[in-house]
């Protein structure tokens, strides 16, 4: 391969990566812009399609709706909460997991 097509390839991989990027971040700040009392710590995404969310909720019902909205989203599946996440009911820390649906994935 000629180190030209190479660099073209590495473009295209670029571009795929910053587009897949930017909108994983477009769409979370949105599901996140609604909710002044959640705060994202963390979002991370693995190889495999899976997502882990950690932040801050004000309360137990900021949580559960925000956890509600994931789950109506249109690229996540298989959101699960621990028990822990909702035995306090103010200033909880969460952790989140998931799955990006087949056609967000990585």
């Amino acid at each position: 391969m000629s180190d030209v097509l190479r660099t073209q390839a590495i473009i295209t991989s670029l571009r795929q990566t910053a587009d897949n990027s930017s909108s994983m971040l477009d769409m979370f700040n949105l599901l996140t812009a609604q909710y002044v009392g959640i705060v994202v710590s963390e979002f991370t995404i693995n190889e495999q399609a899976g997502i882990t969310i950690n932040g801050n909720a004000i309360t137990r019902n900021d949580l559960l709706a925000f956890e509600q909205r994931l789950r109506d989203s249109s690229r996540f599946q298989d959101i699960a909460s621990p028990l822990a996440n909702i035995i306090q009911e103010t200033n909880i820390n969460f952790n989140l997991k998931g799955t990006l649906k087949s056609q967000f994935a990585p």
